[in-house]
């Protein structure tokens, strides 16, 4: 992926990045914009979810149980990024029993 930001075009490689170095900050911040970014769209879906279900008299926890074993094929795999999930308003709970 070739990203023209901070003002010089450069391959974007999401592996060791040196903070120290200036050429690795600019990758740093990249990446802690993007991290930002799904921290604000799960926190987004998550509310309209939660929102959604209560309207409809369900559990949150409950549906989305049911909803991801009833159209996800796959398997759940942690590990997951606890702190991360929580600040963007998905507990632990929901992944509880899912993820294997």
């Amino acid at each position: 992926m070739v990203l023209p930001i901070c003002g010089v075009r450069r391959k974007w490689r999401g592996s060791g990045l040196d903070r120290a170095s200036p050429r690795n900050m600019c990758g740093a911040r990249i990446l802690e914009r993007i991290l930002d970014d799904e921290i604000r769209l799960v926190r987004f879906r998550s509310t309209h979810f939660v929102a959604l279900a209560e309207s409809r008299g369900e559990s949150p926890e409950i549906l989305w149980k049911t909803l991801v074993a009833r159209h996800f094929g796959g398997t759940v795999k942690p590990p997951f990024n606890d702190s991360t999930r929580l600040s963007a308003g998905l507990p632990r709970s929901f992944h509880a029993g899912v993820a294997s």
